[in-house]
């Protein structure tokens, strides 16, 4: 496994705690509130951002390939 593989699996594992985290957070409070609406942003954005890692991966798979 190449360094980058690594570095891109821990990020990714590292945004989907943080996902789990915010989601966790939202089940223990008031969701319509403006900081439940400020937690429901928050993962979508983290939800971009595993989306864009694993096209990250893809396009450095593809060239190393």
């Amino acid at each position: 496994m190449e360094p980058e593989d690594e570095f891109l699996k821990n990020a990714s594992t590292m945004v989907k705690f943080a996902k789990e985290e915010i989601k966790q957070f939202l089940g223990w409070t008031n969701k319509h509130s403006s900081y439940g609406q400020s937690a429901q942003l928050i993962v979508s954005k983290l939800e971009t951002i595993l989306k864009d890692i694993k096209e990250l991966e893809e396009e450095f798979k593809n060239k190393q390939g």
